[in-house]
């Protein structure tokens, strides 16, 4: 029972300091946008023929907008009542901050349940498996990147069952979530990411190649084929 409390305190006092860290970078941005605001309005008063500038400004004010707007709805995440909830708040190409959240749910054994009204000082070996969800803030709104098979209790691998990026091309977005993943799968001790290469997606086979191998570093195990799916792993 003491454990348990115990445990709620920590997560709790985690929780407090993301939130304050969080509001500061909201802040700190604010800040920044009323400079490029000011910027904008200066030389659109004293150098008409400036308009370059005042679109470049135009832009770095946009996404400080955007990264307000998605660090404002992260907060506004309702809370997870059981688990971990991972958070990672990072810079892509455009400048904008985006928020990936990976939420770990534990799922016990049945021992688990049964020793609940008693103090369970080890609750980490009553683990079964671990589920995980990942949603991403950008552009102001929420998105499901990428979705990851359950991982059993023992297992040093894991493996990605789809990723969908696909509408922020050329954007970063797609890397970050992915590092995102693998710095939360090397807590939890797996030692490499796998993913299948669909037939569907042959055709595009030249880009997939690029994101996964050229971009983020993983190795060609198997070839995708028209009639076969092709299988790519990242070892660390």
């Amino acid at each position: 029972m003491y454990m348990g409390l115990y445990i709620v305190a920590i997560l709790g006092i985690i929780i407090l300091i993301q939130t304050i860290v969080v509001l500061k970078l909201i802040e700190k941005d604010k800040q920044k946008s009323y400079a490029y605001e000011y910027r904008i309005d200066q030389f659109r008063k004293s150098h008409k023929d400036s308009l370059l500038q005042v679109s470049q400004l135009e832009k770095k004010q946009n996404s400080l907008k955007l990264s307000i707007a998605n660090l404002t709805n992260a907060l506004k995440l309702k809370p997870l009542d059981e688990g971990k909830r991972h958070v990672n708040i990072c810079e892509i190409k455009d400048g904008q901050k985006i928020v990936v959240i990976i939420d770990e749910v534990f799922r016990y054994r049945v021992e688990y349940y049964q020793q609940m009204v008693g103090d369970i000082k080890n609750q980490e070996t009553f683990i079964n498996y671990r589920e995980f969800e990942c949603m991403a803030f950008i552009d102001g709104k929420l998105y499901d990147p990428l979705i990851v098979n359950p991982i059993q209790t023992g297992d040093t691998f894991a493996e990605l069952e789809d990723i969908n990026c696909g509408q922020f091309i050329g954007r970063g977005m797609g890397s970050v979530v992915l590092e995102s993943l693998v710095s939360v799968l090397k807590q939890i001790g797996i030692q490499k990411l796998e993913a299948g290469l669909s037939v569907v997606d042959y055709p595009r086979k030249d880009k997939l190649y690029k994101f996964y191998i050229e971009y983020n570093g993983f190795e060609l195990v198997k070839e995708l084929t028209e009639n076969h799916w092709g299988r790519v792993v990242k070892k660390w």
